[in-house]
């Protein structure tokens, strides 16, 4: 890609939605679980480290869906074991 004269560029901001799973069709699901699993403690710690501990809005208000409730809804356990990402 820098060959080619493009630059990464990281933009915190933004959410990429991964519709039906395509990104991870060629991925086992056994892979893809655990890179999901990894995704969603990233995203609380950061969420956390935003928010408080104590205020974490609900993947309804922030995202429109649920697509991270499970995640958001254990936060307080996952607290309790750190899990390095």
């Amino acid at each position: 890609m820098k060959q080619l004269g493009y630059q990464l560029r990281i933009v915190p901001s933004v959410f990429v939605r991964h519709v039906c799973g395509a990104s991870f069709a060629t991925v086992p699901s056994i892979e893809t679980r655990k890179k999901v699993r990894r995704s969603d403690r990233a995203l609380v710690r950061r969420m956390r480290a935003y928010y408080g501990e104590r205020d974490l809005p609900s993947s309804q208000e922030l995202f429109g869906c649920d697509i991270f409730a499970e995640a958001l809804a254990t936060a307080p356990e996952a607290q309790k074991t750190y899990m390095p990402v």
